[in-house]
């Protein structure tokens, strides 16, 4: 993710980049940080926004959180062993969708 509050990490990206297009270095431009947006939402909106931590949801949280966990390890176990895919930083990578079979709703 590249949200510009890790300068190095995506330093790093962007130098691998150039390595790997066989490109001078810093011969990429600049990017803007991604912003997120804010969003004006009528009533009608919010009236059927839901809060997807509510124990209401905790179901639908299981299913998403199963489905991460197995992607995340079939990325780790076969697609990452493949020598065509590169990946600049393979630890912070992995260690992202690791991320995926935790709830982000439990404290």
């Amino acid at each position: 993710q590249m949200d510009g509050k890790n300068t190095s990490v995506s330093d790093k990206l962007f130098r691998d980049m150039e390595r790997f297009l066989d490109l001078e270095p810093y011969a990429l431009p600049d990017i803007e940080a991604y912003r997120r947006p804010t969003y004006s939402w009528s009533n009608e909106t919010l009236q059927r926004v839901i809060n997807i931590c509510h124990d209401d949801y905790r179901d639908i949280r299981a299913g998403l959180l199963d489905a991460g966990g197995r992607a995340a390890r079939w990325i780790e176990d076969y697609f990452l062993q493949s020598s065509h895919v590169v990946i600049s930083d393979r630890w912070d990578f992995v260690s992202r969708i690791r991320q995926w079979k935790f709830d982000p709703c439990a404290h």
